[in-house]
């Protein structure tokens, strides 16, 4: 028997969870993007830091959303 996940996910619901947060990411960079919502630079770019890292985590998150 393998590891236990604390949550109760499978490997693919934790990358399917991983892959909508960064979804949720990317639309909230284009809302900023379009004047929707202000953010500092700083903030811009953590935003863009997480879903880079997400990327790295669960693939190209720009070619399978939702």
């Amino acid at each position: 028997m393998g590891p236990v996940d604390p949550d109760g996910l499978t490997p693919t619901e934790r990358i399917d969870a991983t892959r909508q947060t960064g979804w949720s990411l990317m639309r909230l960079l284009e809302a900023i993007e379009r004047g929707e919502l202000l953010a500092t630079p700083l903030e811009i770019a953590r935003l863009q830091g997480a879903v880079a890292a997400l990327s790295a985590i669960a693939g190209d998150l720009l070619g399978d959303a939702p």
